[in-house]
């Protein structure tokens, strides 16, 4: 999972340590109880954005976000490279049984010389984190287990008679660790197999 943002008001301490203090980037993640890295990123960031400290007068935080994390730039829209529309492309996952991949074959059918798959995936969660921010949660190790069941009914097949059963796909996942236990449950109402996947 990405580490969070530090806030605006953190990312100047880190500055003000560095070039005030004169603080290693060591001292300084201990001092703000983060990593290394973090600190080593922002300080990158800044140099490469041409920020010391003090930063320039009247610069509020907004300014500060914006030369610190540039948009991305957006691939070059040329007639035969046109970008997917995004909205669109979340609509249409939404319905069962879209994918991703459908959708970049669908894209790619209609522009042939368009963009590859791991492009579409990378740009298309980047629009997701412009477009809506989504709310970060963390989860301790064996506190929480999120149990649903998926999708579409799945056939199992008898070995003997090759007789195809329906089945429901109940699947629990734990929250920190994501490890996933799927299991078949045949079709004896919703509230019997609900009992019986969250008993196992």
């Amino acid at each position: 999972m990405p580490t969070q943002r530090l806030s605006m008001r953190r990312i100047r301490e880190v500055l003000r340590l560095r070039h005030v203090q004169g603080l290693t980037e060591r001292v300084i993640a201990r001092t703000l109880g983060v990593s290394n890295g973090v600190v080593h990123g922002y300080l990158r960031r800044a140099r490469l954005a041409g920020l010391s400290w003090p930063l320039p007068e009247g610069m509020d935080d907004e300014g500060l976000e914006l030369l610190l994390f540039p948009a991305p730039k957006a691939a070059s829209q040329s007639p035969s490279r046109p970008v997917p529309d995004w909205a669109y492309v979340e609509k249409e996952l939404r319905r069962r049984g879209v994918t991703r991949v459908l959708l970049w074959e669908e894209y790619r059918a209609t522009n042939p010389d368009g963009f590859g798959y791991t492009w579409f995936c990378t740009t298309f969660e980047a629009w997701k984190g412009r477009a809506r921010p989504t709310m970060r949660q963390t989860h301790l190790g064996g506190e929480k287990v999120f149990v649903d069941f998926a999708g579409d009914t799945i056939d199992l097949f008898d070995p003997v008679t090759g007789e195809a059963r329906p089945m429901k796909l109940f699947v629990a996942a734990m929250g920190a660790s994501k490890i996933s236990m799927p299991l078949a449950s045949s079709t004896g109402g919703p509230a019997i197999d609900w009992q019986n996947g969250s008993a196992r």
